[in-house]
């Protein structure tokens, strides 16, 4: 497909995963928001980020997922306009469990709870 010159790609599918997580907290906090961005050059599309629910036992659900690697994450606190910023994020990379999601795959993965000190720290760094 061209519009004015430029090609778009279009990718339609209907074979999206999901992810179920468990999530470890030290003192046994409940994450705010769990979400799932792409690990790869993709990352900054908007259209593949994935918020998931979560249960009081800390369980969550991340569905719609196109196959591919994620980086999942476990916030404490809900910075839902940070967790779509590209360069926001990999300053908490290393708190990301990285899971590969296959065609109407159903995976599973444990998910260490990122601090809101954690969040602060980065957010000091990025402004």
């Amino acid at each position: 497909m061209t519009a004015s010159g430029a090609d778009i790609g279009l990718l339609i599918g209907t074979d999206t995963g999901r992810v179920d997580l468990t999530v470890q907290s030290p003192d046994g906090s409940v994450p705010q928001m769990v979400f799932a961005v792409p690990a790869d050059h993709s990352a900054s599309r908007q259209d593949l980020f994935r918020m998931g629910l979560t249960a009081p036992d800390g369980t969550a659900r991340i569905p719609g997922l196109a196959p591919g690697d994620y980086d999942v994450f476990a916030w404490e606190s809900a910075e839902a306009e940070l967790a779509r910023v590209p360069a926001f994020l990999e300053l908490l990379r290393g708190c990301a469990t990285r899971v590969t999601v296959h065609p109407n795959g159903h995976e599973s993965a444990q998910v260490t709870l990122t601090t809101v000190e954690e969040i602060d720290a980065a957010k000091a760094k990025f402004r």
